[in-house]
């Protein structure tokens, strides 16, 4: 019986976290396609704490707030993706992002929108030549 209730639990937030996913997709579309490089497609947009950031099929896109006062948009070519962890608590979740020069720490409001952005980024780092 638990399994059921456990296996009917994660339906329900991988379909909320799909709607959440499609909510930010709707809210900064008209932003991403501005950011698109010709021939790239875009694979996702996924809601931040206060922005977006996006998976396309060459880069990962996203801001970079650390610096005050400043918004700072940041584009890592996929191929330069050298490691990725994630880390998801009871509601929130966290992508850190290495290359050979930094790391980043991707901050994402919902865990299921964590996991399906982890998800998305490991398929389209598979598909880069």
């Amino acid at each position: 019986m638990f399994k059921k209730m456990a296996a009917s639990y994660n339906a329900d937030m991988d379909a909320a976290s799909k709607k959440t996913a499609d909510k930010a997709h709707e809210k900064y579309k008209e932003r991403v396609e501005d950011l698109l490089l010709p021939a790239e497609q875009l694979i996702g947009i996924y809601g931040l704490a206060f922005e977006f950031c996006f998976v396309t099929s060459e880069r990962l896109v996203f801001n970079d707030n650390t610096a005050v006062a400043k918004k700072r948009i940041t584009s890592v070519f996929l191929k330069h993706i050298q490691g990725i962890s994630m880390d998801s608590g009871m509601l929130l979740g966290d992508v850190e992002i290495s290359t050979s020069r930094n790391s980043y720490n991707i901050n994402l409001v919902d865990k299921g929108v964590c996991k399906l952005f982890y998800n998305d980024l490991i398929l389209a780092m598979r598909n880069v030549q």
